[in-house]
This record gives C-alpha cells, sequence and structure tokens, in this order.
C-alpha cells in the first residue's frame, strides 16, 4: 500500500508491505509549473508503483481553496494513471484524514501519532520549523498508507 502527499513541488510517498513502513521519502520536483514537470512527476509515480507492484494508493485531495490548476491536473493524470495500472485508488482530504485519527486531531497530532506508530520514520523526520512543511508531505504519506493498513 502506498501513500502519496502530492504537491507540484513537494511530493511524500510512502510504502507499508505486511504492515511494517519500509519506504518514506520526499521527492522535490523543482522549477515552474510546465508539461514537462507534469510527465516528470508521472514517470517517477510511474516507476514507483511498477517497482514496488502495489495493491492500493491512498492519495491526497487538494484542499479545494488552495489548489491550483496544475494541481488539479497532476491529481486526475495520478488516478488515470493507477486506473490504467488496475492498482485501487482512494483519495483522502487532509480532513479526512485527521477525522480518521480522531474528530480533534491536529496536523500536529497526527505527526505524534504516526512517529510513534513508526518511529523508523522519526529517524530520518527532524522536524523544525524551517523544514516542517518539507516533513509534513512525508508524514502525511505514511498516514495515508497506515489507514489502507488498517
Amino acid at each position: 500500500m502506498i501513500g502519496i502527499s502530492i504537491g507540484t513541488r513537494l511530493i511524500g510517498l510512502a510504502l507499508i508491505k505486511h504492515g511494517s513502513l519500509v519506504d518514506w521519502r520526499m521527492k522535490v520536483f523543482k522549477g515552474s509549473w510546465s508539461a514537462s514537470k507534469h510527465a516528470r512527476i508521472l514517470n517517477v509515480l510511474d516507476e514507483y508503483m511498477t517497482t514496488n507492484n502495489l495493491s492500493q494508493i491512498a492519495l491526497k485531495r487538494p484542499n479545494r481553496a488552495r489548489t491550483s490548476e496544475g494541481l488539479d491536473q497532476l491529481t486526475r493524470s495520478i488516478i488515470d494513471l493507477a486506473q490504467r495500472k488496475k492498482i485501487p485508488i482512494r483519495t483522502v482530504s487532509i480532513e479526512e484524514l485527521k477525522d480518521y485519527y480522531g474528530s480533534s486531531t491536529t496536523k500536529e497530532d497526527l505527526i505524534s501519532y504516526i512517529l510513534k506508530k513508526y518511529p523508523e520514520a522519526g529517524r530520518t523526520t527532524q522536524m523544525t520549523k524551517k523544514n516542517f512543511k518539507y516533513h509534513i508531505e512525508t508524514i502525511e504519506a505514511v498516514a495515508l498508507a497506515d489507514l489502507l493498513n488498517q
């Protein structure tokens, strides 16, 4: 199972197999949004899906108030890619994700829960005010994969 927390610049990926977190990473895609950047992101995700023989995908659905044309296009393309590969995909908003872990869950609570359940992720995800945005994508990806693992 894989969790994907998407953005047009940062993408968090997390892979859970047989109940164990086996991979969690951040992919950075620099530069302005373009057709070639879109293709690069899809190529990376296609390779990741193929290499890891996925059974399910949980994809973070962008917040309607904070989305962009590029992010919407990328979301649709990832859903299409999963469908072509016949991998079941579930889109989940950050609000749904936080609700899943408890109705009053904040992003900080979500981080605490994930790092407690998967301490290995904490060894490479040292959050500071400066890198919070970078690492939150990874934590969200782990939470998405964990949701599918239940």
